[in-house]
């Protein structure tokens, strides 16, 4: 009887020695999971080597290790990624390295170590004397082994419990999974040093070239200055000579004065085309031109020059080219004017033909010549630049071999061709192709010399120009177009003379000693400089139009750009655009409207009566802030009146209220007339001739399911949006002003996409736009904003891109291009949705993921201290997972997992949270719910996934899950009330599994 009691007592000792240890164990295992590589090492920085972090993180495994089976001494060896390089990491204590290494011989020679790493459990071998035992346990993730750790245990390996060594199991495979998080970081940052490092490179280069091509263009634009300048009185005068009483010899020495002009003017353009060209910089026209006639003009313009060697230039147009057509017509009389000035010059005799055709979809030039004929091996080499077929013909004919180059170049630029065929003695055949685009044919336009007669003054021109000469042939030209034109010689003159005197127009030198033409214009413009009319239509006049110049300019403040040296009809042109004969503009163009509606006609009448009403209103806000002073209501109502009107139709309207708008108020006067003519706009509107709206039928999109936002003060710029998205399919919400239309972007659900007129009362549109950037910045959503605005110039753009707008649409608006801006946005919401799932959401069950989830949670125990609510989670683990994927392969596995998300979401209340919190594990999170009432949901839960076996491949796979319960006691942290779950969950195993704990 002692003896029992005695035995019993030995029994009753083991087993508190066995509790004691699993209790050790269990403590240790609690946070074991965490590791933080990043702090490893690190310098007062934070800075730290990738060796430093990877010994970090192995001495901090080493602790966990230990805490989990008792070691006197270990060792990790990590292999190289390609598996060739075999060494010691970290050996602790250090002392220990060489034992280990004496070791580790045999155990590679037998195949130990082999089978250790390939092994997923600790292996127990013991050391080659046979005196102690020796711990193998691989450091590996699913897709590679990283290492093994080499440990001597202090005690017998059969006295370790089996919590004990699955802990390890567990710690080694994270610690394996962070070191290869590690590894992948290192690479991913090295190779992104070395991505910054050929960036800098190429922007040194970059920028190398571009000091290049500046040093260049000052070089070009210096030269040219220098020839043109004398070039234009030489020219200017010329012409003007020959429009006086000449016998026929002087006519012809005047004739040769212009055309050697000419020679050097057109090699100045080859030189800037070319510089241009090499550049990147050189752009096309598409506008509508007649090629028929172009074809002709251009063949009656080397016709006389033909003559004079008694050679016919015969000209053919064929009857399949259209009337009109889309391009640059100036770019095509430059290819077509090289191709005929080399027929003419290498032919001496038979003749040159010019032909256009248009077979199919093609514009096709040829332009042949009985001459001289090319080379068959020189055919490719006449394209290169500065290159002559032979280099006598430079001797013989003169040329820069440029003219090829630049054709070539532009029928590219152009999406043409431009092809030569030719024998030596029997003549050459070019042929240029464009794409042909029909268009209307263009009215001829009148010379402005036509409209106006001399003597009768189209308006006043101030003409800035230093050089003499110069001055003289611009002063003579604009006054045979039938212009008061007067001059000066300097920039300060000439803003002396505008505070003076009002000017409809300037010609302004760029190149002039003291103040210069870039800084004359932006004193100009400046209004508190005191010029009468700083809006005044200004033209530059330079002999440097080289890259980047004619936008340096435009950007100053110029309105057009004309290079030395002058031509009239370049001089007509510029002018007639900028200085038009004015037309009245149209009281109401209906077929805008229906456009804008969509073809509805229904809703274009209430958009008509709404503007109406709108007018009426606006019309009275204006004239009272005229009587009472107040130039910011003013500035308010114009541009809401100016950009109904644009939408509606209504351009007469439109421009009144826009001079209204842009005027100072300085002039009183001005300002009164802007008003008059407003009104009387507004009373040819209200007296136009009503006719019923014809229909074109609305079409419907398919856009259902987005909602957009419609922000617009104005009732019929609102109506109109509206009807015209609601045709599309979209759901609309509308705002009358700022403040309304920041409630609703920044609901909980707000729409996706949003209109927003730049002017509002409340708040404007950049400001909701700043507003609302803001609020993207703390949730997950993202709202693409498009502002609506009447000012298109590009620093009012830029302003509201840089408030934070997507995009920006300017009235009247394009219905095809607003609907395009609009589905450019849809694809940018949808494609940032789906980002947003997959960064929160496990790709397998479709759950959300660990991160995400527990971001959700913090907020729910956020809210639970604030009010007061209680908040339980649930550790829910499905039960001899691992059995299942020994058994039937790890595809049963994922099915296993995804049919378990799936039973989770058909359980739950609506406003539970669940996600895979790793591996089998799932973690779920009930709002407002005691851990009583959590359990019952899981216990719900446990029975549907007991009571439903997975049917796979012909077998039915039945399946457990056990579930640990915590509720939270609102002063813990997250990872105490995780761990109190994850405590149950390990009781509810010990218990016996498909239960539920809490």
């Amino acid at each position: 009887m002692t003896f029992r009691l005695a035995e019993l007592e030995e029994r009753i000792r083991r087993l508190d020695q066995e509790r004691d240890a699993v209790n050790r164990i269990l403590d240790a295992a609690v946070g074991a999971l965490n590791f933080s590589p990043g702090a490893h090492g690190a310098d007062p920085n934070g800075q730290a080597s990738p060796e430093e972090e990877r010994e970090g993180l192995l001495r901090e495994t080493a602790q966990k290790v230990r805490a989990l089976v008792p070691l006197r001494a270990l060792a990790f060896y990590l292999l190289s990624e390609d598996g060739l390089d075999f060494r010691a990491a970290l050996t602790d204590p250090v002392g220990a390295g060489k034992s280990f290494e004496a070791e580790l011989e045999p155990l590679v020679e037998d195949g130990t170590l082999a089978w250790a790493l390939n092994h997923p459990h600790p292996v127990f071998v013991t050391t080659a004397d046979g005196s102690r035992p020796l711990l193998l346990h691989a450091l590996s993730t699913p897709n590679r082994t990283l290492g093994v750790l080499l440990g001597e245990p202090s005690c017998d390996p059969q006295t370790l419990p089996d919590i004990a060594l699955a802990f390890l199991r567990v710690v080694l495979n994270a610690a394996a999974g962070v070191l290869q998080d590690m590894e992948r970081v290192h690479t991913v940052q090295d190779l992104n040093a070395r991505l910054r490092d050929q960036v800098r490179r190429l922007e040194e280069t970059r920028l190398a070239l571009e000091e290049a091509h500046r040093t260049k263009d000052a070089f070009l634009a210096h030269i040219s200055h220098e020839i043109r300048t004398p070039l234009n009185g030489i020219l200017g005068l010329s012409r003007l000579l020959g429009e006086g009483d000449l016998s026929r010899e002087q006519e012809e020495h005047v004739s040769l004065l212009l055309l050697e002009g000419q020679i050097l003017v057109r090699l100045l353009d080859d030189l800037l085309d070319f510089s241009k060209i090499e550049a990147g910089r050189l752009e096309v026209e598409s506008i509508p031109f007649a090629p028929g006639q172009l074809t002709r003009d251009v063949g009656r313009a080397f016709a006389h020059r033909a003559s004079e060697k008694g050679l016919p230039v015969e000209v053919r147009v064929r009857d399949s080219v259209p009337p009109g057509a889309l391009g640059d017509p100036n770019r095509l009389r430059q290819i077509l004017g090289n191709l005929l000035s080399n027929a003419v010059k290498f032919t001496s005799r038979g003749r040159v033909l010019l032909e256009l055709d248009a077979p199919g979809d093609r514009l096709v030039w040829s332009v042949e010549d009985t001459g001289e004929g090319v080379a068959p091996e020189a055919l490719e080499r006449i394209f290169q630049p500065f290159v002559q077929a032979d280099p006598s013909v430079a001797r013989r004919h003169g040329g820069t071999g440029l003219g090829l180059p630049i054709s070539r170049s532009l029928a590219t630029l152009m999406g043409g061709t431009l092809e030569v065929s030719s024998s030596p003695g029997e003549g050459s055949r070019f042929v240029l192709s464009l794409p042909l685009t029909a268009a209307p044919a263009p009215t001829k336009p009148q010379a402005l010399r036509e409209e106006a007669p001399p003597r009768v003054s189209r308006g006043r021109i101030l003409l800035v120009e230093d050089n003499p000469t110069s001055r003289l042939v611009g002063l003579a030209f604009l006054r045979r177009l039938g212009f008061e034109a007067q001059g000066e010689e300097s920039g300060e003159g000439a803003l002396e003379r505008l505070r003076r005197e009002r000017f409809d127009g300037v010609l302004l030198d760029i190149q002039m000693p003291g103040l210069d033409g870039v800084e004359t214009v932006r004193t100009l413009r400046d209004p508190e400089r005191g010029c009468r009319n700083p809006e005044v239509p200004v033209v530059a006049l330079t002999a440097a139009v080289t890259p980047g110049q004619r936008e340096r300019y435009l950007e100053a403040g110029m309105d057009d750009v004309l290079s030395k040296p002058l031509v009239p009809e370049d001089l007509s042109r510029v002018l007639g655009r900028l200085l038009p004969l004015p037309e009245a503009a149209p009281v109401f163009r209906e077929e805008e409207l229906l456009a804008r509606t969509g073809g509805d006609a229904a809703l274009a009448g209430q958009v008509l009566a709404a503007f109406e009403e709108d007018l009426r209103e606006l019309s009275g806000a204006m004239d009272q802030a005229l009587t009472a002073g107040d130039r910011p209501a003013l500035r308010k109502a114009a541009p809401a009146l100016r950009g109904a009107a644009a939408n509606l139709g209504a351009p007469g309207i439109r421009d009144a209220a826009a001079a209204l708008e842009e005027d100072s108020g300085e002039d009183e006067e001005r300002t009164r007339r802007l008003r008059q003519s407003l009104a009387e706009q507004a009373r040819a509107f209200e007296g136009r001739k009503r006719t019923p709206l014809a229909t074109e039928g609305g079409q419907t999109g398919g856009q259902e399911g987005m909602r957009i936002l419609v922000a617009e003060d104005n009732r019929s710029s609102r109506m109109m949006l509206t009807g015209f998205l609601q045709q599309k399919g979209y759901e609309v919400e509308v705002a009358e002003d700022g403040r309304r239309a920041l409630d609703l972007l920044l609901q909980d659900d707000p729409p996706r996409l949003a209109v927003l007129d730049w002017m509002m009362p409340g708040l404007e549109g950049p400001e909701v736009v700043r507003w609302v950037r803001r609020a993207n910045q703390r949730d997950k959503h993202y709202t693409y904003l498009i502002l609506l605005t009447v000012r298109g110039a590009r620093e009012h753009l830029l302003q509201g891109l840089e408030a934070g707008a997507d995009d920006y649409v300017i009235k009247p608006f394009d219905p095809e291009e607003l609907e395009m801006r609009i589905a450019s946005g849809r694809r940018v919401v949808e494609l940032h949705e789906q980002l947003l799932y997959a960064a929160t959401h496990d790709p397998l069950s479709g759950l959300l993921n660990r991160r995400a989830l527990l971001e959700q949670e913090e907020a729910e125990l956020t809210r639970s201290r604030r009010t007061g609510e209680p908040v339980s989670v649930a550790m829910m683990d499905l039960d001899r997972f691992k059995a299942i994927n020994d058994r039937y392969g790890h595809l049963a596995g994922d099915e296993v997992l995804r049919e378990a998300a799936r039973l989770i979401q058909c359980n739950l209340r609506e406003y539970d949270l669940c996600g895979r919190y790793g591996g089998e594990e799932f973690l779920l999170v009930f709002p407002g719910a005691s851990a009583f009432e959590a359990a019952q949901v899981c216990e719900r839960l446990r029975f549907r996934i007991a009571d439903a076996p997975l049917e796979y491949q012909g077998q039915s796979l039945a399946f457990t899950a056990s579930f640990g319960v915590a509720e939270y006691d609102r002063i813990g942290s997250l990872d105490a009330l995780n761990a109190a779950a994850d405590e149950a969950l390990y009781r509810a195993k010990e218990a016996g599994r498909d239960r539920v704990v809490w």
